[in-house]
């Protein structure tokens, strides 16, 4: 489903009101900022999303989703398809989300150093059995985390990750244009 971006947390609590289960992959951030009235420096902590506007839910397969937009706080639409079907993304990708939410609200130190650059093509190491295609160094933030955009649910995104969550694209090396692969049965055929 898609939210309004920093009403997420909303959106998950009305649609648990209505029934559906829902999650919201996020992560704390510390941020400061000044007051407006007094210039003091103010520390707080803030949730972000994962994946910024969506909230995953679980409705019933007979469900309106236009009732249901109606009644949830903070919901704009559901995630469509190019046909305008609902988009539904399967359990190992939200398990990879998953992992990836636990890897950030992790305890970590205040600047991670990495040797990642723009540009760069990298691959998630939470998703283990490589479901995702490789992403794209596209934001280097600097508390060391790094925005990966990767084409998930027909879109492209950018995920906040940290250094130790990617890791560089290997390259196949480029086999010769007259060596075949060899036969496991020792050639015979």
């Amino acid at each position: 489903m898609i939210a309004r971006v920093g009403r997420e947390r909303e959106t998950v609590d009305s649609l648990r009101r209505n029934g559906v289960r829902s999650e919201w992959p996020s992560y704390e951030v510390l941020e400061a900022k000044r007051e407006r009235g007094t210039k003091r420096l103010v520390r707080r902590m803030r949730r972000v999303g994962v994946l910024p506007g969506y909230v995953f839910a679980s409705p019933a397969i007979d469900v309106d989703f236009e009732d249901l937009l109606r009644r949830v706080v903070g919901a704009i639409d559901i995630a469509r398809k190019d046909s305008g079907k609902p988009l539904f993304i399967g359990e190992a990708d939200l398990e990879i989300i998953r992992r990836i939410t636990i890897g950030l609200n992790a305890p970590r130190p205040n600047k991670v150093d990495h040797d990642f650059k723009r540009g760069e093509k990298v691959r998630f190491i939470d998703d283990v059995v490589r479901i995702w295609p490789a992403g794209t160094v596209e934001k280097l933030a600097q508390d060391g985390r790094i925005g990966v955009e990767v084409e998930l649910m027909g879109r492209k995104m950018i995920i906040w990750v940290l250094p130790h969550q990617i890791e560089q694209r290997k390259h196949r090396p480029a086999r010769d244009a007259g060596s075949q692969p060899k036969a496991l049965d020792g050639g015979k055929t």
